[in-house]
């Protein structure tokens, strides 16, 4: 994606769409992956990927796409890859 999860909505649901019309054609079974939350990035920036997820999950069904949502299963620290120490 070109915009990436940092860019606007709007950016964001253009790269999906352009993704979209580049797979649509190809023989392979296309499942998209939810975007993963990430821990300390603050409420704005999980809002935003909140929305994206759903919006996502939606276009996919109206696409024929597959769908794998990661829920909260990786907001576990250690799932993030994240260590603290005590």
């Amino acid at each position: 994606m070109t915009g990436g999860a940092r860019g606007n909505l709007e950016s964001i649901k253009s790269d999906y769409r352009a993704l979209g019309v580049t797979v649509r054609g190809m023989t392979a079974q296309v499942v998209f992956s939810s975007v993963l939350l990430e821990r300390g990035k603050g409420v704005k920036r999980m809002e935003l990927i909140l929305h994206v997820n759903n919006w996502l999950h939606s276009w996919c069904q109206k696409q024929d796409f597959g769908f794998y949502d990661h829920g909260t299963m990786f907001q576990d620290q250690c799932l993030l890859g994240i260590h603290t120490t005590k």
